[in-house]
Order: structure tokens, then C-alpha cells, then sequence
């Protein structure tokens, strides 16, 4: 029985031996994250293609602009913007100027259409490693309505730029047609 008995143990330290460790389970932070390689382009940044997810805050901030602006009361979002501001125009069009006129000039703008319903597609917050620069990626639909009950839709691609005081400086928009299915 002795005998039996240490053949036993032999084999079952022998199979425990042999069995391969069991992997840790990835804290959830971690899942879904891949080692990063460095990366060849075919062109070079011209300004930088090192980013890292940024504060949703400033996202919510945008989103709620978006919304300010549907509900013809961007006045309200003053305090959102720098003492200086840059917005870029799809027609090519630039203003520099201060907060203040940044924010009369896109309510008089919002005024002069009769209703404007948009939704959100994409956005997200996010950080250049180098500068530290925050900028918010918003994808979507503004769907006005004109006078005589004419809808124009317009998809919208727009970028925000937040200073360090968490102020918006620098805003450029993108727009095309949507597209209809036949």
C-alpha cells in the first residue's frame, strides 16, 4: 500500500509539473489594449499622429453647444470660449476675433435659419502626447428647416481645440451633402 501510495504522489507532482500555469485574468482597463508598435507612415505629421483618449467633459461641452445652437440660444455659451477665438469655414472662409463676437456671429448666423435639428453621430475627447493640445472629433447631421418648410441636410465633421484653461480657441468645420439612398 506504501508503495501504491508514493507511485501516486510521484505521478500526480509529475502531472501537476507539467500542466501549463494558469493565465492571470487582465484587469478590465486593460482589455482590449494592444502593445504599441511603432508605426511607419507613407507621409510625414504635419503635426502630429501621437494621440491618447482625452476628458469626455469636453466632449459633453461640445455636444452641449450643439444643442444650444438646435435651440436658437447660443448666447448662452459664452463662457465656453477663449478671450481670442479661430473658426475655419467649409466655404474657406476664416474668423479670428474674440469670444464675444465669435458667439454673436454664430447666433446671428443660427437666427437667420427658421429651425435646426442636428444629431450626433461620433465624438470623442481627445489628447496630442506631445503639446498636451485637447481637441474634441464630432460627427454628424444638422437638418435645417428654411422658410417655405424646405429641409437642407448637411453631414458635419468638426474640430475643437481647448486651451489650458479648458476654453475653446480654435474651431473648423466640414460639411457635405448627404447622400440619399435610391
Amino acid at each position: 500500500m506504501k508503495k501504491l501510495f508514493s507511485v501516486f504522489a510521484f505521478a500526480t507532482l509529475v502531472a501537476a509539473c507539467n500542466q501549463a500555469p494558469k493565465e492571470e485574468p487582465k484587469p478590465a482597463a486593460e482589455e482590449g489594449k494592444k502593445e504599441s508598435a511603432a508605426v511607419s507612415y507613407a507621409y510625414p505629421m504635419n503635426y502630429s499622429a501621437d494621440f491618447s483618449m482625452g476628458d469626455p467633459k469636453l466632449a459633453q461641452t461640445i455636444a452641449q453647444l450643439w444643442k444650444e445652437f438646435d435651440n436658437n440660444t447660443f448666447q448662452s455659451t459664452r463662457a465656453n470660449f477663449a478671450d481670442t477665438v479661430t473658426m475655419e469655414f467649409p466655404d474657406g472662409t476664416k474668423f479670428v476675433g474674440t469670444g464675444d463676437s465669435a458667439v454673436a456671429y454664430s447666433g446671428q448666423w443660427r437666427s437667420s435659419i427658421p429651425g435646426v435639428k442636428s444629431s450626433i453621430d461620433a465624438i470623442m475627447s481627445v489628447k496630442e502626447n506631445k503639446s498636451g493640445d485637447r481637441w474634441v472629433l464630432v460627427w454628424g447631421k444638422e437638418v435645417d428647416s428654411l422658410k417655405g418648410g424646405k429641409k437642407n441636410s448637411t453631414l458635419l465633421h468638426e474640430i475643437w481645440r481647448f486651451n489650458k484653461d479648458e476654453k475653446i480657441d480654435y474651431w473648423h468645420q466640414w460639411t457635405s451633402k448627404e447622400v440619399k439612398a435610391k
